[in-house]
């Protein structure tokens, strides 16, 4: 990238140099030639003001040899034919044309391979153009000095390229300098140290940039944050099912095998091992969700058979009564069939670990969304905010009891987020917990 700048800087400043030396070498020129034009309309002026007058009886009388003024004005009638000196002939024919219409030009012309300036200017008597006068001026100094200009911008065309390299090599550096310091505060960084910050100094595409990277190391501190949490709190809940199995079949170990202890034995490793299979079944549906293959396999799914499929899952006697309300019969969702109904029977799960007995739960289908409703303990605003974390819980030692792993609302979002969803919770202390499905519309 550094030697592309380079380049591309080299070649604009020969181009900004180049298109200099060509303006000032037009301008230098034009003005000179432009002090050459002033002094033939004062000439042409002067000579129509005052023509001369011929000394003798004959006008056709020339000067001696040498004493002649080849470049002097000279006055031509309609038909090109001189009225000072009888055959002299046109300094510029097709000038003297355009003079005739009216038109004042000046031209530049060889004469003898010399060049000359000449002013053609139609005479005008009472608004009547009677004649045309041209004026010469020798311009050999003039196009020589050109030939030397031209000459010296040759000569510092090597002086260009260097100044233009170097000139290059500062701008790119200058360019190039926030870069190196974000590159240099970048290689600083590292999973301990993603609390820094780049440096960001003014307003121009560079603080745009180490704000964007900024905004990014954000969002990776806070996800190494979730991923050390939920490591951390993974190792932990398969440790505590892990433990129980190590300890129980420690205790059968010790003292005589008697039936009773073995049944009671296999029963606490039967309850631990369910614990950890849903645990690890969790985990490795939470693992799709991050790879992006939940929502797949999607048809029209009943709301009517979703919602009794559930219900039949999760009901248990001694539990708080469920009730289904269904807008539509016909009513449909687009959808993995097992992953709905895997989201509905987490909702009622945590639903009915939080509602007493008396109590009442509702589940509503209605189109595009689904809705539970409970008469439970509810949830501290506090709280509300973390719902959906994987392994956070509103009252850790209570889901333990009770075999909850904290990962069923993570679950649920990441499924709710796959169908192109969204999962909203409202809740008081006391006065039950409204779980809100919103999932995209076909």
């Amino acid at each position: 990238m550094r030697r592309t700048l380079i380049l591309w800087n080299t070649v604009a400043l020969l181009v900004l140099f180049g298109t200099l030396g060509v303006v000032v070498r037009q301008i230098v020129k034009a003005g000179m030639y432009g002090v050459v034009d002033r002094e033939l309309q004062l000439r042409a002026q002067r000579f129509i003001e005052r023509p001369p007058r011929f000394e003798g009886s004959n006008p056709n009388r020339r000067p001696p040899k040498g004493q002649a003024d080849p470049f002097k004005p000279h006055r031509y009638d309609l038909n090109g034919q001189s009225m000072m000196q009888p055959g002299r002939p046109l300094w510029d024919e097709a000038a003297f044309a355009r003079a005739r219409e009216g038109e004042a030009l000046t031209t530049t012309i060889k004469s003898d391979g010399e060049p000359l300036r000449v002013l053609s200017l139609p005479v005008r008597e009472q608004g009547i153009v009677m004649g045309v006068v041209q004026v010469t001026y020798p311009v050999a100094e003039v196009e020589r000095a050109g030939l030397l200009l031209d000459r010296a911008l040759v000569a510092f065309i090597p002086f260009v390229l260097l100044a233009a390299w170097g000139g290059a090599m500062l701008l790119t550096n200058r360019v190039l300098q926030p870069v190196k310091q974000l590159t240099k505060a970048a290689a600083l960084l590292s999973a301990q140290t993603l609390s820094e910050r780049l440096p960001v100094s003014g307003d121009d595409e560079f603080a745009t940039l180490a704000t964007t990277f900024n905004g990014m190391l954000e969002r990776l501190e806070v996800a190494f944050e979730q991923q050390k949490r939920f490591t951390a709190d993974a190792s932990h809940e398969l440790k505590t099912p892990l433990t129980r199995l190590k300890g129980m079949a420690s205790m059968a170990l010790v003292g005589p095998p008697t039936p009773e202890r073995l049944l009671a034995t296999l029963q606490n490793i039967d309850r631990a091992s369910d614990t950890m299979t849903t645990l690890v079944q969790d985990l490795l549906l939470l693992a799709r969700g991050d790879a992006g293959h939940l929502g797949e396999s999607r048809s029209d799914v009943s709301a009517q058979s979703l919602l009794e499929q559930a219900r039949e899952r999760v009901l248990r006697p001694g539990t708080a009564p469920i009730t289904l309300r269904v807008e539509d019969e016909a009513l449909t969702y687009w959808g993995n069939e097992s992953e709905l109904l895997r989201l509905l029977t987490n909702l009622l799960e945590n639903a009915l670990r939080h509602t007493p007995p008396e109590g009442s739960i509702t589940v509503c289908a209605q189109p595009s969304r689904i809705t539970v409703t409970d008469t439970g303990s509810g949830i501290a605003p506090e709280h509300l905010p973390r719902l959906g974390e994987r392994f956070y819980r509103v009252d850790s030692a209570r889901a333990r009891l009770d075999g909850g792993t904290g990962l069923g609302l993570a679950l649920c979002k990441s499924i709710v987020q796959a169908h192109g969803g969204t999962v909203s919770f409202t809740s008081a202390p006391g006065q039950g917990t409204t779980v809100t499905v919103q999932l995209a519309e076909l």
